[in-house]
């Protein structure tokens, strides 16, 4: 089956120091008995599981970039990093496994039935040389789609509490143009410093200058437009853009919702200097819808963060640290291998990793 660039291609590289990123203490290890690698609260991970999704992410990056992404120049932190990748995501297999356990979340016998089958041709698909190199077996990787499967099960249980209701208010976007008088300056290393007192004052009095200018264009029926001024002064954006009212920037975002269309506002201090902001449009249809699924987004990541962090947060992580060091990325054709994660969303669909 040939591998899918889907949204799994979007995880962060991290350090290996903020793998294991929300899991309470972690210790690192000498070893382990019975081939385990490390252990997260109650469950156990083998070097075996590691594998199969340090492979697949890898097949998923060589699909992506090309099978020389690993050997280009500059990447040659790449494969630790997505080994990284890899652990990072078997964990929260893992938490979220022994958070189902204690919410009384299961398979039920048809999704067990199903993941037996998914692993079944899963497992039949991969070369001899890259089974070795896994050292698995039909058993193991049933084990892992059956985790896999929880652990959406429980994320599902997690955010069935998170309200789908998105109002058009909340959602409400504005499209505006603005004149920028910025109070910072950026240093040669491109690091922003910010303006003296008295650079801000010149620069308050130079927006004031501006709108006492267009006010006076207007009463006087000088016909000069707005995106004039905006050209002819503004140290930002020159072109009409689109504010929602989660904007980080919430003085800006504030100002903009006061206004109504066509309305120029006095001059306002934002987070990046003095602002002259006339409204275009006070509501925008088709980005307020795209800003409902934004918001959803958003809600359903941070009920879900809170949750899985609460958990993490108490859990004791032990990882072998030299057995870890041990583990390499297979360099052999991953051109005509399946993946473990696309069969598993084929079978069950969309695999929700936020």
């Amino acid at each position: 089956m040939e591998r899918k660039r889907f949204h799994l291609l979007l995880l962060l590289l991290v350090a290996v120091s903020l793998v294991l990123s929300g899991c309470g203490n972690i210790v690192l290890t000498k070893g382990f008995t019975g081939g385990r690698l490390y252990t997260v609260g109650s469950a156990s991970a083998s070097e075996s599981e590691l594998k199969v999704y340090y492979l697949d992410l890898t097949g998923q990056y060589e699909s992506a970039f090309g099978t020389d992404v690993f050997d280009q120049s500059g990447n040659e932190n790449l494969s630790d990093a997505v080994k990284d990748n890899a652990l990072s995501l078997l964990t929260k297999v893992k938490v979220l496994n022994l958070m189902a356990e204690s919410d009384g979340v299961s398979l039920s016998s048809e999704e067990e039935t199903k993941a037996k089958q998914c692993a079944g041709a899963y497992y039949s698909s991969l070369p001899e040389d890259v089974i070795t190199y896994l050292d698995t077996n039909e058993d193991k990787v049933t084990a892992m789609m059956e985790e896999l499967a929880l652990s959406e099960k429980e994320t599902q249980n997690i955010l069935s509490t998170v309200s789908s209701e998105v109002s058009d208010d909340e959602a409400r976007t504005v499209q505006v143009q603005n004149i920028l008088i910025k109070t910072y300056t950026t240093d040669d290393a491109g690091n922003r410093v910010e303006f003296s007192d008295e650079e801000k004052q010149a620069a308050k009095q130079k927006a004031e200058s501006i709108l006492q200018e267009i006010r006076d264009g207007i009463a006087n029926l000088t016909g000069v437009t707005f995106d004039t001024y905006v050209s002819r002064y503004s140290e930002g954006d020159t072109g009409t853009i689109t504010v929602t009212r989660q904007h980080e920037d919430t003085a800006f975002a504030d100002a903009c919702f006061a206004l109504g269309e066509g309305e120029i506002s006095d001059v306002v201090e934002t987070n990046d200097g003095y602002r002259i902001i006339k409204c275009i449009s006070a509501y925008d249809e088709s980005s307020t819808e795209a800003n409902k699924a934004s918001i959803l987004k958003t809600r359903r990541e941070n009920a879900f963060n809170e949750a899985y962090n609460a958990y993490a947060d108490g859990l004791t992580t032990r990882l072998s640290e030299s057995e870890y060091a041990k583990i390499t990325r297979y360099e052999g054709d991953l051109s005509g291998v399946d993946s473990l994660l696309a069969d598993y969303e084929n079978t069950f669909g969309e695999f929700t990793n936020f």
